[in-house]
């Protein structure tokens, strides 16, 4: 397995900005769901927490290893689906 960065610390830093800022409008535009007995605000803010919380763990886990546009993609999602994950309805 080839473990050799393909980026730049700055530019991975300023890739997953980007992604992170064009999914988060295209995520709560499309598929946002509010959480039970949240308001949208406070979803929206607790959406914008997982997402931050998962990227800044990420950069700090793959600043020196792994610089790859996946890395990117692995921690964005990761950030969706605990949030998803919480947004569950009650039965």
């Amino acid at each position: 397995m080839n473990l050799e960065n393909t980026k730049d610390k700055l530019v991975f830093f300023i890739d997953r900005i980007c992604w992170a800022f064009i999914t988060w409008i295209w995520y709560k535009h499309i598929l946002f769901r509010c959480l039970v007995l949240h308001s949208y605000k406070a979803s929206n803010l607790i959406l914008l927490g997982c997402l931050v919380a998962c990227t800044v763990v990420g950069m700090f886990l793959q600043q020196r290893k792994i610089r790859k546009g996946f890395s990117v993609f692995a921690d964005l999602s990761t950030g969706y689906g605990i949030y998803a994950g919480k947004s569950k309805t009650r039965k």
